[in-house]
């Protein structure tokens, strides 16, 4: 069973969302171009999120992405109330002054059965 991202607080607004496609194009010589899917799940989301935090929400956010980034798949629910399997791509926490923190991660849509 899938991990549910703990929800310290709302990602900072201005995000946006991006989708990618894994496609096969084949080029033929009278200017004539077939592009098909790569497989049933050939459209990706991604988000680039942002948080910032105290240093009470930076110690539960930070180390728990960070135990599974790029390998460990979880379950988030987007701000629109919809929920994604993703997985952790990026991260990047960055100090802004005194108990003032912000933690940067890029989600990537995860397809793979767990």
């Amino acid at each position: 069973m899938l991990e549910t991202f703990p929800e310290v607080v709302a990602p900072d607004w201005g995000f946006s969302d991006e989708t990618s496609e894994d496609l096969h194009e084949v080029q033929f010589g009278d200017g004539y171009r077939l592009t098909v899917p790569a497989g049933i799940n050939y459209q990706r989301g991604s988000w680039s999120l942002t948080w910032e935090l105290d240093e009470a929400g930076v110690q539960l956010l930070y180390p728990w992405l960070k135990a599974r980034k790029s390998v460990t798949p979880f379950l988030w629910t987007h701000p629109d109330g919809e929920v994604y399997q993703v997985l952790c791509k990026s991260l990047r926490k960055s100090w802004r002054g005194f108990n003032d923190y912000t933690v940067s991660a890029t989600f990537v849509q995860d397809f793979n059965p767990v």
